[in-house]
């Protein structure tokens, strides 16, 4: 009878071992390109892969389940912003390709939804134009999985230099959070942050977050429990710094500079929670190009204590 049970553990220890190394190799060919999360400091992410030298790339998004990575490509700040697209399929990622489905206009800042069926990005085709004055749109995915023509998320504003970074929160996709320079009341800086509801036409202005200063890029956590957003407003490390605010009930919290293993003397923008919210996803431009760069979305949940 001992011999009898501990040939099954041995057999049973066997076939946990072989889960354990089918599933250590399954993470590593498709989660992150295979690449380990930073914990400590932010790295670039994907090196050689992603990140490419002399090149801008920003605004890292994965689908819901992890096989597909959309991000921007740049000839430079300004021009020629495209979104590219990789996909993991026969058990490889293919290499990043420009979405061509979207039209012959600059897009930028994409957004798959917690669905995986909608595409939200900023476009310069009219009523924006090809510099910064875009618009955000929507695309959905059609049954050939394929995205199909782009419609115009209509958010009725005087401005002359855009709406930006259109994202939702799993829990309430009906609310767009993004930032806009408007020519409205109650504006505060060069940029301010806002949330549109789009069942009901409405547009609200944090102002509570909004400063003097540029604030950018407002980032609504999956379980729409903080908001993360780049400024430059005074205290921070220089240049732009990211920032997060966690919600008490339907209050925001003082802004909170995520520190040094994120902010530098440079720029640090767009700051982006993966599906899974296991990473922090960002942008920073330096010396004529700009790299996407990731850390633990843990350095978050501490600061939430």
């Amino acid at each position: 009878m001992k011999t009898f049970n501990l040939f099954s553990l041995l057999v049973l220890l066997a076939g946990l071992s072989l889960v354990s190394c089918q599933n250590h190799e399954r993470q590593r060919s498709t989660d992150y390109f295979g690449q380990e999360i930073p914990v400590e400091t932010a790295e670039v992410f994907a090196p050689g892969i992603i990140s490419l030298p002399d090149r801008w790339e920003g605004n890292a998004n994965f689908s819901p389940d992890g096989t597909e990575f959309y991000f921007n490509v740049f000839t430079d700040s300004m021009k020629d912003k495209a979104i590219y697209q990789s996909r993991y399929e026969a058990g490889k990622w293919t290499k990043a390709q420009k979405l061509t489905s979207l039209g012959n206009h600059n897009h930028w800042e994409p957004f798959i939804s917690y669905s995986g069926n909608q595409l939200f990005f900023v476009s310069s085709r009219p009523p924006g134009n090809e510099v910064w004055n875009g618009r955000i749109w929507k695309s959905q995915r059609g049954d050939d999985n394929q995205w199909k023509v782009p419609e115009l998320i209509n958010i009725k504003v005087d401005t002359e230099n855009g709406l930006w970074f259109p994202n939702h929160s799993k829990t309430d996709p009906s609310i767009l959070y993004h930032g806009g320079n408007l020519k409205a009341p109650g504006t505060v800086g060069k940029g301010d942050l806002y949330r549109y509801h789009i069942n009901r036409d409405s547009l609200v202005h944090l102002r509570e977050l909004s400063s003097e200063a540029e604030d950018w890029d407002p980032f609504i956590a999956p379980d729409g429990s903080y908001l993360l957003w780049a400024s430059d407003r005074p205290g921070g490390y220089g240049g732009t710094d990211l920032y997060v605010s966690f919600k008490t009930g339907d209050q925001w919290g003082a802004p909170v500079n995520l520190g040094a293993q994120v902010n530098t003397g440079q720029y640090e923008v767009a700051p982006r929670i993966s599906k899974d919210g296991k990473v922090l996803f960002f942008d920073r431009p330096d010396k004529g190009t700009q790299d996407i760069y990731w850390i633990s979305s843990k350095i978050i949940q501490d600061l939430s204590k």
